[in-house]
């Protein structure tokens, strides 16, 4: 008698964190940084209004981090589907992730390096538009 296991169904994350949400930017040791991209109609609406952020995506874990925007009150918002938890800093982000799910958080120079280009920069320029209008 041949017996198959199936792995467990993954069901996506509610929104915000549904990863379907956003465009993959970059990948790095299992973490998948997403963007809105700039020709989502979502995209201006969220900048001109400080809510454009990131989101750093850890398929096999199931684990989704938004970075810190109005949406998320200033701080990082992790889901996974046990945990929902708000941190203040990348450090304690890093330790949550490290302690609580056995995982290393992404590059921190990264992150910021790509929060610089696809959420700082795109929100500056949104905000000089307004002005001139």
């Amino acid at each position: 008698m041949v017996t198959h296991t199936q792995a467990p169904l993954q069901v996506p994350p509610p929104a915000p964190h549904d990863p379907a949400l956003r465009a993959s930017m970059h990948e790095h040791l299992g973490w998948d940084i997403r963007a809105h991209a700039r020709n989502d109609p979502g995209h201006a609406y969220l900048a001109t209004r400080g809510m454009l952020h990131m989101q750093l995506w850890h398929k096999r874990a199931q684990i989704s981090i938004l970075t810190p925007s109005k949406l998320t009150r200033s701080s990082y918002h992790l889901w996974s589907p046990t945990r929902h938890v708000q941190v203040c800093c990348y450090t304690q982000l890093s330790e949550l992730l490290r302690d609580d799910f056995h995982l290393n958080a992404p590059c921190e120079r990264l992150v910021r390096h790509f929060e610089a280009l696809l959420v700082w920069a795109p929100a500056l320029t949104n905000i000089k538009t307004c002005l001139k209008t």
